[in-house]
């Protein structure tokens, strides 16, 4: 994974792609609110939700995002950013 680290204004512009509920359940699994990387219990109890939920919307906001990089051949740096993040977290919760 590369060292980038977007600017604040790269990452809003970023997420504003995202529902309100996408965007923190990146925000909460990627680390981006407190620098820790929170688990799907931790992002459900956050949201009020059941972990199935948490993972679908991390799911569709992780598919958004793909689909932007791939339909935008100027799409920011923040864009890959994320999704190189999401990917690592997808790694570990896979079964």
């Amino acid at each position: 994974m590369t060292h980038f680290m977007p600017n604040q204004t790269d990452l809003e512009q970023t997420f504003a792609i995202l529902g309100s509920s996408e965007q923190m359940v990146l925000r909460l699994r990627t680390g981006l609110v407190d620098g820790h990387r929170h688990t799907l219990r931790e992002v459900s109890a956050f949201l009020g939700t059941t972990r199935a939920i948490a993972r679908s919307l991390e799911w569709q906001s992780w598919q958004k995002l793909q689909i932007h990089a791939q339909q935008n051949e100027t799409a920011s740096e923040s864009v890959h950013y994320l999704l190189e993040r999401c990917r690592i977290r997808k790694a570990r919760t896979t079964n």
